[in-house]
C-alpha cells in the first residue's frame, strides 16, 4: 500500500509539472489516482470518483485543445524550456511549502514551473526581430491556456491526495 501511495504522489507531482509544460498532465494525475486507489483495494476513491476524475481530465484536455486551436502560439517543449521549468518548479516548491504545506507544494511546483517557462519564453521573444515576434494577445492566450490546465491539474491532485490520505 505504501508503495502505491508513493508512486501516486510522485505521478501527481509529475502531472502538475507536465501541465505547466503544456502536456496532458491531467491524465497522468488520473493514472496516479488509479494507482493510489489500487493500493487501497479501491476503497478510498471508488469507481464513481475515478470516473469523475477521468471526466475532469478529459474536460481539461478538451478545453486546453480548443483554446490552443484558437490561439496561434504555443510554448514549445525544448530542453531549455524543460530545464528552466524544472528549476522554477524546484524553487517554487522550496519557497511555498514551508508556508502553505501541502497546498504550497502543489502551487509551488506549478507556479514555479509556469513562471519560469513564461519568463524564459518572454526572453526568447525579446531577442527576436520585432517582425518575427508573436503578438502580445497570442502570447497571453497561450499563457492562459497553460494556467487553466494547471488549475485543473492542481484541483485533481488535491482531490486525489486528500482522498488517499483520509
Amino acid at each position: 500500500m505504501e508503495f502505491a501511495v508513493t508512486v501516486a504522489i510522485i505521478l501527481s507531482f509529475l502531472g502538475i509539472f507536465a501541465a505547466a509544460l503544456g502536456l496532458p498532465g491531467s491524465f497522468i494525475i488520473f493514472l496516479a489516482a488509479v494507482i493510489g486507489d489500487l493500493g487501497g483495494g479501491f476503497q478510498r476513491l471508488g469507481f464513481k470518483a475515478l470516473l469523475l476524475l477521468f471526466m475532469v481530465a478529459l474536460l481539461a484536455e478538451i478545453i486546453g485543445f480548443l483554446m490552443e486551436m484558437r490561439g496561434n502560439f504555443r510554448f514549445l517543449l525544448t530542453k531549455q524550456n524543460c530545464f528552466f521549468a524544472l528549476l522554477g518548479a524546484c524553487l517554487g516548491f522550496y519557497l511555498l511549502t514551508p508556508f502553505l504545506w501541502g497546498l504550497g507544494a502543489l502551487l509551488g511546483i506549478f507556479g514555479g514551473a509556469f513562471l519560469a517557462l513564461l519568463f524564459w519564453e518572454m526572453r526568447k521573444q525579446m531577442k527576436m526581430k520585432p517582425s518575427l515576434r508573436t503578438t502580445a494577445g497570442s502570447f497571453l492566450w497561450a499563457a492562459l491556456t497553460v494556467a487553466l490546465k494547471g488549475v485543473f491539474a492542481i484541483t485533481m491532485t488535491a482531490t486525489v491526495l486528500i482522498n488517499i490520505y483520509s
